[in-house]
């Protein structure tokens, strides 16, 4: 796995997350379902995120670690216990359909992620909770991770949509993807997503350990 490079060029976007990418980078992404969290909780949610930032004048477009890395160790607890663990809070809740939980969808979402390993990207530990996705990538030249998201995306729906008889938006447009800055960083993520269920309110989930970044 290639350490994050702050020194390095790197491409940013952004909606209402910010979005950075680094060639050669490992990824933690998450993303859910479109109902998975209610728009007046994650609006309410953000917006709260973003006057805490700007209180402090940390730039919100920054990569939380940049953030962090400006922080008391008090402000990082606070930041941690308040948006971090609050997000995904907000997920473990399993609001919405959550039709992950049933075990054939959850399998057609897992296949999709393993089907370009080593191909397009190699793969890393993932987990598909009843209405969301953590997993860990790193991509291969030429392929940037919006690409990967639409692609895993685009097949997934029209593959759940078609065996539930269901029409439009599964997944939320945007994903939360967060570049892995180092080893260790790696292995803490990697053991959130292995005691990710403990965390389920509900449901069954569908974990995969694979090969280290």
């Amino acid at each position: 796995m290639k350490d994050y490079d702050p020194g390095e060029e790197t491409e940013t976007s952004r909606r209402k997350l910010p979005h950075w990418q680094q060639p050669g980078c490992s990824y933690f992404i998450t993303f859910r379902l479109h109902d998975s969290i209610p728009k007046g909780k994650f609006d309410e949610w953000n917006e709260e995120r973003l006057r805490w930032l700007r209180s402090r004048k940390l730039d919100s477009n920054l990569p939380l670690d940049q953030i962090l890395e400006q922080l008391t160790p008090e402000q990082k607890k606070t930041y941690y216990a308040t948006f971090w663990k609050g997000y995904h809070s907000m997920l473990d809740a399993c609001y919405g359909s959550c039709p992950l939980r049933d075990p054939v969808n959850a399998q057609i979402v897992a296949d999709a992620l393993v089907f370009f390993h080593e191909e397009r990207y190699q793969l890393g530990d993932f987990i598909i909770m009843p209405n969301h996705v953590h997993v860990l990538v790193t991509p291969f030249q030429n392929w940037p991770i919006k690409d990967l998201l639409h692609s895993w995306k685009r097949h997934t729906a029209r593959e759940i949509n078609q065996r539930m008889g269901l029409f439009g938006q599964l997944w939320q447009h945007e994903s939360y993807d967060h570049i892995v800055r180092n080893e260790a960083q790696l292995k803490r993520i990697e053991a959130y997503i292995r005691n990710n269920p403990k965390n389920l309110r509900q449901g069954e989930y569908l974990y995969q350990s694979r090969t280290t970044l």
